[in-house]
């Protein structure tokens, strides 16, 4: 039963993620300078990690299809960025994409030291 309710939060919790990822990164581009040279691909890797470590600490066989799929939906929001006015970089997606692995890997050590005891 509890395996359940953490699952159904867990799902709940990516497709919050996935919305709020694409709300964000379809907004208008900001003005101003950044804190660090390449922080928003620093910020593509945290979102992208965030977004699949609920699920795949739940459940880590869900990474077969929650990583393409991950990676499927960067490249989507890349393609269609410049119709927003914001432009579209490889390097944005590599980031979006080493995001999805670092999630991953965390979500196997959460998953290890929280789940399977």
């Amino acid at each position: 039963m509890l395996q359940r309710v953490l699952h159904t939060l867990a799902f709940c919790l990516t497709g919050l993620m996935a919305a709020g990822i694409a709300y964000v990164m379809l907004l208008p581009p900001e003005t101003g300078t950044a804190p660090f040279p390449h922080f928003d691909k620093a910020l593509h890797a945290l979102v992208f990690a965030l977004l699949v470590l609920p699920l795949c600490t739940i459940r880590p066989r869900h990474a077969r299809w929650m990583l393409p799929v991950g990676l499927l939906f960067g490249a989507a929001i890349e393609a269609i960025q410049p119709q927003f006015g914001r432009g579209a970089e490889w390097l944005d997606l590599a980031a979006d994409g080493a995001g999805l692995i670092l999630g991953f890997a965390c979500a196997r050590f959460l998953n290890r030291l929280f789940i399977r005891r």
